[in-house]
């Protein structure tokens, strides 16, 4: 019973502000729950205070800086169990390979005709850029928070907390370091990554710094390397597919079509034509169609260019495949193998990139 003494307009005044208060309490629990899980009280906003050369990524519809956009990078290859000083170091490659590609679509941006605008007029007005156009891999910022709504999982909600958090800390701790191929040089290396090697990671000669220089990642002296992944077992897959299934794979390609006809073994439709020194194939045919061994691995959806094949008893073919990614690079497991057996961040990044430098940030626009 309401006390007595009380007036009636008191007593829907109390009534109305315990409601109130009970609205307020449960809508800020989840808040709080989430500040402390992530350590973020803004959840996904961004730092404003963390751009680079003055440069913003646009990722749909919301603005982020390029320290930000490192997370939903990393985010896409991130293993559960890699040793932080192993994901320091991936952070310090994926910043390079980001700058590279920053460095190159501001380069085409700057060169490209302008009409009356100079080349300093058209360098300041590009302070925003496209995700889509920089050609690196990430998630959106959308798909991230999605898996803290209450729609996900718990268990879940509690991997996506884990994983932004040790991301965010270590693109922190290693900000503004990124790899250059000359210490005399500010120039950025777009350096590469894997999951888990097929024992010895790639030899690799392209361009990586953004100019047709053709350099590598290793001395041409050594062509490949351990990829210090140890004795794993996920290292090594298998894959049957029946003949209907490794039709329904092929349908488009070029000297498949009588696959279903049962006249000839599947493993006749894919021909490998060679394979580099780490047992990676370079050249492989599949029916009519020469490709390379990664385009390959996606069109028979196997986790990397490493694999070989066999026909089975009862017309059903066999992929062995060895490790995870292109092979190039640093092994992501490998890392953590190094780390876990003492290894900094700096140890990891000078053996799977010995020919680079760890630079400091100064500006990731080249001339």
């Amino acid at each position: 019973m309401d006390n007595v003494f009380l007036s009636k307009p008191l007593i829907w005044f109390r009534r109305l502000f315990q409601s109130a208060l009970l609205v307020l309490t449960v809508s800020l629990v989840p808040c709080m729950v989430f500040w402390f899980r992530t350590g973020n009280s803004r959840g996904l906003r961004e730092n404003v205070d963390s751009d680079r050369d003055g440069v913003w990524i646009q990722v749909n519809n919301r603005t982020v800086s390029v320290e930000n956009f490192l997370i939903f990078m990393i985010s896409v290859d991130y293993q559960p169990d890699m040793e932080e000083e192993a994901l320091k170091a991936f952070a310090v490659a994926a910043r390079s390979s980001l700058y590279a590609h920053l460095n190159r679509y501001l380069r085409e941006a700057e060169d490209s005709d302008s009409g009356t605008e100079t080349a300093e007029e058209k360098r300041q007005e590009l302070t925003t850029v496209n995700a889509g156009e920089l050609g690196v891999k990430y998630y959106e910022p959308g798909r991230m928070a999605c898996a803290f709504g209450e729609a996900a999982e718990p268990e879940g909600r509690d991997h996506w907390s884990d994983l932004y958090r040790y991301v965010k800390k270590a693109v922190e701790l290693t900000g503004g370091q990124y790899l250059t191929y000359d210490a005399g040089t500010a120039a950025p290396v777009d350096a590469l990554w894997h999951g888990y090697s097929a024992g010895n990671t790639r030899f690799y000669e392209g361009n990586l710094t953004g100019e047709d220089d053709g350099i590598s990642l290793y001395s041409p002296q050594l062509k490949s390397m351990d990829g210090k992944d140890g004795q794993l077992t996920r290292a090594v897959t298998i894959t049957v597919y029946s003949r209907r299934e490794l039709a329904e794979l092929l349908w488009e390609i070029p000297g498949t079509e009588d696959i279903l006809e049962g006249k000839k073994n599947l493993s006749s439709y894919i021909i490998i034509e060679s394979r580099d020194s780490s047992g990676y194939i370079e050249e492989i045919s599949l029916g009519n169609r020469k490709m390379t061994g990664e385009e390959a691995a996606q069109l028979l959806q196997v986790s990397s260019g490493c694999f070989y094949v066999s026909d089975l008893s009862g017309g059903s073919l066999k992929i062995m495949t060895f490790g995870s990614g292109s092979g190039y690079g640093m092994s992501l497991a490998g890392a953590s193998v190094m780390a876990s057996r003492g290894g900094d961040y700096r140890e990891i990044l000078e053996y799977y990139f010995p020919v680079c430098q760890v630079n400091n940030f100064s500006s990731f626009r080249t001339e």
